[in-house]
């Protein structure tokens, strides 16, 4: 039981330093956007990498607790969310991109929390995992595209490299995936939707 245990508080530490590396990542980003990009990237793939290995102690361990589960669930969304907006308000993303994944996180999350509340279960889809995969590897590549480069706000057309244009491209794939996933996702919870109408 010692073993599980010292497991599980492994799993909840790497949850919380997924969390303490925003504000690192952040600081490199808005300090002296975009010198500091690739320190900012490299953070973020190993934030990234580690929600892979928290899920794989977790399960090593045959059971996940509770503040385990909300930990790693809300890592992934600080996360991802911090970086959006800030490419946002740095011009490197659109709004509508960043709104869209956002906003499939509140909706799945509130889903999730009504379901738990209801003793009801909703299936994990691997259109999910597929696409925090993709979103993540979106968010990599634009950091590496504008790293040492001029911010979109001081950009011609012409200056456009095919690495942002590929990155923007991999970012688009993912909003087709969160959007996707999304729809997935409220489809499988139909019936806590129904259990929701009946109340």
């Amino acid at each position: 039981m010692l073993v599980i245990g010292q497991t599980v508080r492994l799993a909840d530490a790497i949850s919380i330093a997924r969390i303490l590396a925003v504000p690192i990542i952040l600081g490199f980003v808005l300090w002296h956007p975009p010198s500091l990009f690739v320190p900012a990237a490299a953070i973020f793939l190993i934030a990234a990498i580690s929600d892979l290995l928290d899920g794989y102690v977790a399960r090593r361990s045959g059971k996940a607790s509770t503040l385990g589960i909300y930990l790693d669930l809300v890592a992934d969304k600080i996360l991802t969310s911090c970086v959006l907006l800030v490419f946002v308000d740095l011009g490197i993303l659109p709004t509508w991109p960043a709104a869209l994944i956002i906003t499939r996180e509140f909706i799945v999350s509130g889903l999730r929390t009504v379901a738990a509340a209801e003793g009801l279960i909703i299936p994990a889809a691997a259109w999910g995992k597929h696409k925090t995969l993709v979103t993540n590897a979106a968010i990599f590549m634009l950091f590496l595209a504008f790293a040492g480069s001029e911010l979109p706000a001081n950009m011609s057309i012409s200056s456009v490299t095919p690495v942002q244009i590929f990155a923007y491209f991999i970012m688009y794939i993912a909003v087709i995936l969160t959007i996707t996933s999304g729809l997935r996702y409220v489809y499988n919870a139909r019936h806590v939707l129904f259990q929701m109408m009946k109340h």
